[in-house]
């Protein structure tokens, strides 16, 4: 996604034109997820232990979230560590639930035998309804309820990630809890070496890490057939940055130059393009991953190796090649891909395992 495509009006409009497209991709969407899953197509919804209903700051709304446990968890009584995911979904379509395949491979994960893990599956605003950054803010209120909760949730364990706009979302919220913790810090007279990041770490899968310059275009070689995952269009991504960029109120009175540079302002910001932000404060554990054929991946991958190279984050991840955007969702046992999802999903476990301080093998 880019700035760079984006339509700077906020008439009426314009934000129908948005709408009822998005509305009607958002049915197809819904009732398409159902059916793949019926004829296993789709993996299975993981079934949630329960499910939360958090007020939002913002809209009047309320932030779904499913919560799932392993089996360590369900049978202890003391507060568990805890590990937020957010779907991807361009920001405009439904998804939570999504995710369940990571979830289950997670809690089922040989280092979470004896460790006790809670999983919120969250929602969060989308756009052109609830643009940004209200995803943010959506994501700040869920973490803002997991404090709320220490008799639930180890405030010291706490875990984020997420896929596409969720991985996204996760690399943000890092960004802000961990920038606000480190000027409370700093003004308390505690050296940076000895600053405590509150979010111990963050597994991001082919994020959007900078809305800023051009687009990239990914071409796909004509010899590369049955690619795992998406290439996804220029028009989508276009419906994609012109709702989640979109004014939250329209007819601003703002000019064309004015509510560009609006939108500057807003997509500079570190919370919404991760790659502008200091490296210190990102948790002190990041892993990414990109796909080959996407074309998200260049700033994700600019985003790891300035963190690698700048900071004291240790971090993990690769981009996997031969695949794109959403491939792990896709691809089936068998087929070029799913052995590169295994491995994905194991680095957000054993990821979530080094946070808790548990001894793993291996990070890739």
């Amino acid at each position: 996604m880019s700035i760079a495509d984006a339509n700077h009006s906020s008439s009426h409009w314009a934000y129908y034109r948005l709408l009822i497209p998005i509305k009607i991709m958002r049915f197809g969407t819904e009732y398409g997820e159902k059916l793949g899953r019926a004829v296993g197509e789709l993996p299975k919804l993981a079934k949630p232990v329960s499910k939360l209903k958090i007020p939002s700051r913002s809209g009047g709304r309320r932030i779904r979230v499913h919560v799932h446990k392993n089996a360590a968890a369900l049978g202890s009584e003391k507060p568990t560590a805890v590990h937020l995911n957010w779907h991807g979904s361009g920001w405009i379509l439904p998804g939570l639930g999504s995710d369940s395949e990571f979830i289950r491979q997670t809690l089922h994960h040989p280092s979470m035998t004896s460790y006790p893990l809670t999983i919120l599956d969250c929602d969060y605003a989308k756009s052109p309804e609830y643009p940004c950054p209200m995803d943010a803010e959506d994501a700040r209120d869920v973490y803002d309820y997991v404090l709320q909760n220490p008799d639930l949730y180890d405030p010291n364990k706490i875990t984020v990630g997420g896929f596409s706009a969720g991985g996204s979302i996760a690399l943000g919220l890092s960004v802000e809890v961990g920038h606000e913790a480190r000027m409370r810090a700093r003004s308390e007279g505690v050296p940076d070496e000895k600053f405590v990041h509150p979010i111990r770490a963050v597994f991001s899968v082919y994020p959007v890490a900078t809305w800023e310059g051009p687009r990239e275009v990914v071409r796909v070689p004509k010899e590369v057939r049955d690619l795992p995952g998406m290439v996804l269009p220029l028009w989508f991504s276009k419906y994609i940055t012109n709702a989640h960029l979109f004014p939250p109120k329209r007819n601003t009175g703002l000019s064309w130059e004015e509510e560009k540079r609006r939108k500057e302002e807003l997509v500079h910001r570190p919370i919404v393009s991760t790659l502008n932000a200091d490296p210190d404060d990102f948790s002190p554990i990041v892993t990414i991953y990109t796909a080959q054929y996407d074309h998200l991946m260049r700033g994700a991958e600019e985003l790891r190796t300035k963190l690698k190279e700048e900071s004291r984050v240790r971090v993990f991840g690769r981009k996997v090649m031969g695949v794109g955007h959403g491939w792990d969702q896709l691809v089936k046992k068998g087929q070029f891909g799913y052995a590169e999802r295994d491995e994905t999903y194991d680095g957000g476990a054993r990821l979530i395992a080094m946070a808790g301080d548990i001894e793993v093998l291996r990070q890739t």
